[in-house]
């Protein structure tokens, strides 16, 4: 794996032909963000005070990615290092040293009852081990708890992306692509109507940028979560029942400290829009009741 810098943007690149994940579609560049960086730092110091971490955030945002990232970091410092991804469908593999060794749910228990052993899971439960343990997952709050129950774990949240780290992306690795159904250019404008109509989620914007996603966004604004999505507004925590399409997590600098918001103004006018038409006691009630954040005050302006 190699690190560049293009344009101020930082990148790693896998070597010889690999991809992340060993999945074409994933590629084989990955943007590093500045909280990556940020995260990292935050993530060896608490493994470093013998906790497990737990970081989360709007689906869709690169927290895949943000494993590999750390591979990078503990690779950089140790190369001799012990190493064990698992993924949601359970697999393991193995990196020690030059080598890579895939297994399955079971495999590796003897390096991973080591203190000295890195393990890096990707959406499922992490088994009850002494390695190190570090889990990346989507919001879950009945999936925070159980874990939680049995293990000393500090909870981080990863933001969403910027347009500027949204358009860095588009540029290095997007802006050449042509729509396989309408022959259409990967534009600028076309870059920034996604930015606007869904925030910041490349999954959404970049990775499935030839995917309208209409039918998807009226399907979730037509559902009972309607309900949920306004409750949760401007509510610290992981709440339940939030449609991720029209609800993101805005993190604090912290990245501890988390509430939600729409996830653009056009589904926050959408939401609003919804409500006005089935349930204008609900928003009468909500402008009351967050009277005194700070944060909604737009979302109480198109309210009005």
């Amino acid at each position: 794996m190699k690190r560049n810098s293009v344009s101020g943007v930082t990148t790693l690149t896998l070597v010889d032909g690999d991809t992340f994940d060993g999945r074409s579609d994933r590629g084989s560049i990955m943007i590093v963000r500045e909280c990556y960086e940020q995260l990292a730092e935050i993530v060896f110091s608490t493994i470093n005070a013998k906790w497990k971490v737990l970081l989360t955030g709007t689906p869709g945002i690169g927290k895949s990615f943000f494993l590999s990232f750390i591979c990078y970091k503990i690779l950089q410092t140790d190369p001799a290092a012990t190493i064990i991804f698992q993924d949601a469908e359970k697999t393991r593999l193995l990196i020690n040293g030059f080598m890579a060794t895939r297994g399955h749910e079971d495999s590796f228990e003897m390096e991973l009852a080591s203190t000295e052993t890195w393990y890096l899971v990707d959406g499922c439960m992490p088994q009850g081990v002494e390695a190190k343990t570090i889990l990346v997952t989507s919001p879950n709050p009945e999936y925070f708890k159980r874990w939680q129950k049995h293990e000393k774990v500090k909870k981080y949240l990863m933001p969403v992306w910027s347009f500027e780290e949204l358009e860095a992306c588009w540029s290095l690795l997007y802006r050449t692509r042509i729509n396989a159904f309408t022959n259409a250019a990967f534009a600028f404008d076309v870059l920034r109507e996604r930015w606007l109509k869904f925030g910041g989620v490349p999954r959404t914007v970049l990775f499935k940028w030839e995917e309208e996603f209409e039918e998807e966004l009226q399907i979730a604004l037509g559902r009972s979560n309607l309900d949920a999505a306004l409750a949760a507004v401007g509510k610290a925590g992981i709440q339940t029942g939030v449609s991720d399409m029209l609800m993101h997590i805005r993190v604090d600098k912290d990245f501890v400290k988390s509430y939600y918001t729409p996830a653009s103004a056009y589904i926050r006018k959408q939401i609003v829009n919804d409500f006005r038409r089935q349930r204008k006691g609900v928003l009468k009630d909500f402008v009351r009741d967050s009277e005194d954040i700070k944060e909604l005050s737009t979302l109480r302006g198109d309210i009005f």
